[in-house]
């Protein structure tokens, strides 16, 4: 029942995804090189998995595309990669558009839904934009990814007794999320800021 919802509902969010998203931007410079390559990287990334509990887990990569290109380019970034696995998989179309809920649109949303409030609500500092939009970032994407799939397909996660029994796995993906998000975002804001949108030179190194 809740992955026909899912199914259904992707469709109308695709859409108005593609016709928000910064085309223009997209197309000047290399940004939409840069789009493309991450795509790949993800779904590289995506491929070297690791088991826990019984469980094949993957790094997402969700908080750094989030920081790098912003919320709908992002998303599409991630689709990107979705599309790449279902074509080394050949998994049905269904499943994998409820992978997209899961590994793309809801831990891109919580990482943005993060790097909007640090913004607004916390010091325009350089060291709490690593460690809350992405370290921080990184590891609640990850969470939240686990939550909602104990949540709404149970039978991903065939064990345990209760809810943090079944969540303990991604609760220890959330270091390693955290650490590659984090490493990744400083390597590119120190050499390369102009790589990553949300990075705004005048906000955090201004007097510096």
């Amino acid at each position: 029942m809740t992955e026909g919802w899912l199914q259904w509902a992707w469709w109308p969010l695709f859409i108005w995804i593609l016709w928000g998203a910064q085309w223009r931007w997209l197309f000047r410079n290399s940004n939409l090189n840069r789009l493309l390559a991450c795509a790949v990287v993800q779904f590289l990334i995506w491929q070297i998995r690791t088991d826990i509990l019984g469980l094949n887990l993957h790094l997402l990569g969700a908080t750094v595309m989030t920081l790098m290109f912003g919320w709908r380019l992002a998303v599409i970034g991630g689709i990107l990669a979705i599309a790449l696995d279902l074509l080394r998989r050949h998994v049905p179309v269904a499943a994998a558009i409820t992978d997209a809920w899961l590994t793309v649109v809801l831990p891109v949303t919580v990482s943005y839904l993060l790097a909007r409030g640090v913004e607004r609500c916390l010091p325009r500092n350089f060291f709490i934009y690593i460690y809350a939009s992405a370290f921080l970032g990184g590891a609640l994407s990850m969470l939240a990814v686990g939550t909602a799939t104990v949540m709404l397909i149970p039978s991903a996660v065939p064990y345990g007794d209760g809810w943090f029994a079944r969540v303990v796995p991604y609760v220890l993906m959330m270091f390693g999320e955290a650490f590659v998000s984090g490493a990744l975002l400083t390597l590119m804001v120190v050499y390369r800021p102009a790589w990553v949108a949300s990075f705004d030179d005048r906000r955090y190194l201004a007097d510096r």
